[in-house]
This record gives C-alpha cells, sequence and structure tokens, in this order.
C-alpha cells in the first residue's frame, strides 16, 4: 500500500473481505484528495532590476513602476 506523506492512515475494522477494506479506503482517499483546500502558489515578485532588463530587451516603454 502506498502512503503519502503527512496523509492519516485509513483502517477499515469489521467484517470486510481485503479486497472490500481495500475499494472503501481509495474512495475515503479520493473524497478527501478531491475536497481538500486548493494552494495558491505564492506571487511572483520582480525587482525593479529585473522588470527593466526584461522590457529592454523587448524594447518597449516601461511605463510607471510599481
Amino acid at each position: 500500500m502506498r502512503r503519502v506523506s503527512g496523509a492519516p492512515q485509513i483502517r477499515i475494522n469489521g467484517s470486510t473481505s481485503e479486497l472490500e477494506a481495500a475499494a472503501i479506503a481509495v474512495a475515503i482517499r479520493r473524497f478527501r484528495d478531491d475536497h481538500a483546500p486548493v494552494i495558491a502558489p505564492a506571487e511572483l515578485t520582480m525587482t525593479p532590476w529585473q522588470r527593466a532588463a526584461l522590457l529592454e530587451g523587448i524594447h518597449r516603454d516601461p511605463g510607471p513602476l510599481r
């Protein structure tokens, strides 16, 4: 059984076969993964030097700096 780091281990207790328990565990894992919050990527920042270099490379009027 593959375990994702940080994910809790799912155990099924009761009178189920190994196949049924595996199917239940997979269904729970898929539900959990589908409903996990999405972590937004960090906003990319650009230094004034990087912006100037990019604008110089395309010969464009820089406009106001942020």
